[in-house]
């Protein structure tokens, strides 16, 4: 929604207040000279980057929550406010009122929030700005492989030929999880943490490829835990599933699974949209150094592990992104199907 569309909807006593609070002299009775004044302030480029860098950490990190929110339209409150770290939520109202005091955000009749499209552009290129230098072109390979498709099916094909007893958990018994593990090809060990927590099923005896490949077909009800482990029918529907269906059910899975841990994660991905487009990569270092101060720890995982190990590594797992080693440096690039 363009800036004029949202400032010919607000009433007209929101708009005399953000005259007032930016300083703008005018005639406040006429609503086509305030919102004439003020679509002229606030889209002056070099007033927009200055009064950009003027804002505090927080009122930046909700402004780019809004940015790269997968809802372009309007965000309710609610959504805005989880999407904050822990440590940030208590001053959301503060920072979300100097917000609007400032032009920046404003609300509609039912009082979601909205960032008009033409800051957001501006917010954008001075964000991605920022990137520029760590960044290099990646030309796309024209032959690709999706792994974790042929993963998906061999794990499938050795649960459906053998009878694999289960334990009193209903998890796998170490010699056969050893065995299904040697099938695929992310090679992984049984992990030995003495506290693990959760990010599936199993996650506590499971290791993270299996773990996130094993709750994918639990959840689409191809696999029944009992005693023993068994596929079910609905696995004959599976099996017929298009490639890209399967890698698109894949990612709307793990976002569902990995949100409640990483409320972040749908700004995170559309994040990654955005700045690793047209073949740009970045090296996987500095990613995690941008990208962990968005993020909360978990249990005993800080921000830069779950940057690297449940974000950018299982992004590459699905085939949403891709990495590359170049002179010694891995760098990470939005995979060819998304760009």
């Amino acid at each position: 929604m363009k800036l004029m569309q949202v400032l010919l909807s607000q009433p007209q006593k929101e708009l005399v207040k953000r005259i007032k609070n930016i300083g703008i002299t005018c005639n406040l009775h006429s609503k086509q000279q305030v919102t004439e004044e003020l679509t002229n302030f606030l889209l002056d480029s070099e007033r927009v980057e200055e009064n950009w860098g003027a804002l505090g950490e927080i009122e930046r990190d909700l402004l780019l929550h809004m940015c790269y929110s997968p809802s372009i339209m309007a965000v309710s409150p609610y959504e805005l406010h989880t999407y904050l770290k822990r440590e940030d939520r208590d001053s959301f109202q503060i920072v979300l009122e100097s917000l609007m005091d400032k032009g920046w955000i404003y609300q509609d009749d039912a009082n979601s929030l909205i960032l008009p499209q033409e800051l957001r552009e501006y917010i954008h290129q001075i964000y991605i700005n920022g990137w520029i230098e760590h960044s290099i072109y990646i030309p796309l390979k024209d032959e690709l492989s999706y792994d974790i498709i042929q993963d998906l099916f061999e794990m499938m094909d050795f649960i459906d030929s053998k009878k694999i007893p289960l334990t009193k958990n209903q998890t796998i018994y170490k010699k056969d999880l050893t065995n299904i593990l040697q099938l695929l090809s992310k090679k992984e060990e049984l992990p030995t943490e003495q506290w693990r927590f959760g990010y599936g099923r199993h996650y506590n005896v499971y290791p993270d490829y299996f773990s996130l490949l094993y709750d994918f077909s639990y959840d689409q009800g191809w696999l029944e835990e009992g005693e023993s482990l068994l596929t079910t029918k609905n696995w004959e529907t599976g099996q017929e599933l298009h490639m890209n269906e399967l890698l698109d059910r894949l990612l709307r899975f793990y976002i569902r699974l990995y949100r409640r841990p990483i409320p972040q994660l749908p700004f995170i991905i559309e994040l990654f949209k955005r700045i690793l487009s047209r073949g740009d990569a970045i090296e996987k270092c500095q990613l995690i150094e941008r990208i962990k101060d968005f993020v909360d720890p978990y249990y005993y995982d800080k921000p830069p592990v779950i940057v690297e190990k449940r974000i950018i590594n299982m992004l590459c797992y699905i085939h949403f992104l891709s990495s590359t080693e170049i002179d010694g440096c891995e760098y990470i690039f939005l995979h060819p199907r998304y760009q």
